[in-house]
């Protein structure tokens, strides 16, 4: 006991040592990887002291703030403060460099507003878009901000949060989506716990919270409240509908920056936001609406290409130029052209979504030189609508034509031909309705393919669309 009393004692001087070699390295020299590997030591040894271990724990967060990287090193000053209590003087050092909830003052975003950005990959290809919406909303008497995701990228997804107008927590999450065999889940957020629903399963699935959350949806929001202050940082854990699970997440303005976008050059605040190992990088304005226009995440990036506010009830005239036609649709909804470019004066394909239903609305054009054909222009539409109903058949073994449906309508220079049927998107039963209308060599192809429940909404907003068409 005696020889194993007096090695202690002699190595308790050589932590000291290896501390003050450790502050040389980083201070002095300025290589802070053998700076690191130093206060480790002095960490992992038994024979420091807890006053000379708490302050080599700090020093070693501060290294790794020194070198960028925030996850090891708010991962550091957690260690000092739970592992050395105590030491007061170094506690307080680090919770003055660790992020805290951040509790916002303001809110900048307004009833009706849209946003619209387009998702590019690396090499500027475009593979779908996001729209966002945000409205006021009364639910069972209830006030009540309704946050909508609108997703399309290789399939049709809608995300939604309802948080209350006062306290910004979130009181319901919804999520539907076409590649999910779930279908839908609906979520509710209660004081100590969130209630999950997923798809038909008629039994509720609980998951425990231990600390106040947001909604993931509502994370990109949240940081159009920060103050402009670079170095700005916070601590949030946000609730995943999708995978059930309450996950941290720390937000931090890392730079001001000038960005030019297709709405405009503004300049933003840079947020980066770390979750679960990776960095996601996000763009707001720093005006007063605060609006995001650039993410970048997951190997994606998203620039903003609208940013309106519209009323309900608000229409935008879409025209097209190349073939000679134009629409009346409601203001709020994206419209993306998918047009061939090489093949723009002959054939174009739009695509129009309603940021807040889930479906898929297209107008497919074509324009024919009119002596080219002898035919009426019912009969154009007839023979139209016969392919559709053959291309329909032949995609989805499952569509059922509804003979009874079928509907045809002369109208002043030209015809116009409808039907309805049912098929499958995903897992969920939808309807699909087309409208094909002829008129001075020119075809349109208006087509709806929406769930079961939106039909009525849905059916009478599409034909309002298709009554307002109009062609050159």
């Amino acid at each position: 006991m005696l020889t194993a009393t007096g090695f202690a004692q002699d190595l308790a001087p050589l932590t000291g040592e290896l501390l003050e070699e450790g502050v040389y390295q980083e201070e002095t020299k300025g290589d802070l990887g053998a700076a690191i590997a130093l206060y480790q030591q002095v960490i992992e040894s038994e024979q420091a002291s807890r006053p000379r271990a708490a302050e080599a724990q700090y020093r070693l967060a501060i290294c790794y703030q020194k070198q960028g990287n925030t996850t090891l090193a708010v991962r550091s000053f957690e260690a000092l403060v739970e592992n050395y209590p105590n030491q007061t003087q170094w506690v307080d050092a680090a919770l003055g460099h660790l992020p805290k909830p951040f509790e916002p003052e303001f809110v900048p975003w307004v009833d009706g507003e849209i946003t619209t950005m387009e998702l590019r990959l690396p090499t500027g290809f475009v593979v779908g878009y996001v729209i966002y919406r945000t409205e006021l909303i009364n639910r069972d008497g209830r006030d009540l901000w309704r946050i909508t995701n609108r997703s399309l990228a290789g399939g049709e997804s809608i995300t939604k949060v309802e948080i209350d107008p006062k306290t910004l927590k979130p009181v319901h999450g919804y999520m539907y989506s076409s590649q999910m065999d779930l279908g839908e889940i609906s979520w509710w957020f209660e004081e100590d716990h969130v209630r999950l629903l997923y798809g038909e399963d008629p039994e509720e699935k609980t998951v425990p919270l231990s600390s106040d959350v947001i909604d993931n949806l509502q994370a990109h929001y949240l940081m159009r409240q920060f103050p402009i202050e670079v170095g700005f940082s916070t601590e949030q854990t946000v609730f995943v509908g999708l995978s059930a699970a309450a996950v941290p997440i720390v937000l931090s303005i890392v730079a001001l920056e000038e960005l030019e976008t297709p709405i405009g050059t503004f300049e933003c605040a840079h947020v980066e936001i770390e979750i679960a190992g990776t960095t996601q990088h996000f763009w707001t304005t720093t005006d007063d609406s605060r609006k995001l226009v650039r993410f970048k995440a997951g190997g994606v990036e998203a620039i903003v290409t609208r940013s309106d506010v519209v009323s309900p009830g608000d229409e935008q005239i879409y025209r097209n130029d190349s073939i000679g036609f134009e629409a009346d649709l409601p203001a709020s909804w994206g419209v993306f052209d998918r047009s061939d470019p090489e093949k723009a004066a002959e054939r174009a394909r739009i695509e129009i979504r309603d940021p807040g239903v889930i479906g898929t609305w297209s107008i497919a054009a074509t324009r024919l030189d009119p002596d080219d054909s002898d035919r009426t222009d019912l009969e154009e539409a007839r023979e139209m609508v016969e392919k559709q109903i053959k291309g329909l058949t032949k995609k989805a073994t499952d569509f059922v034509l509804d003979e009874s449906s079928r509907s045809e309508t002369q109208i002043t220079d030209g015809a116009l031909v409808s039907f309805l049927g049912e098929a499958k998107m995903g897992s969920a039963d939808v309807f699909v309705k087309k409208s094909v209308l002829h008129s001075r060599g020119v075809t349109l192809v208006f087509s709806l393919r929406c769930l079961a429940d939106d039909l009525v909404q849905q059916e009478a907003t599409f034909d309002r669309i298709v009554a307002s068409a109009r062609i050159d």
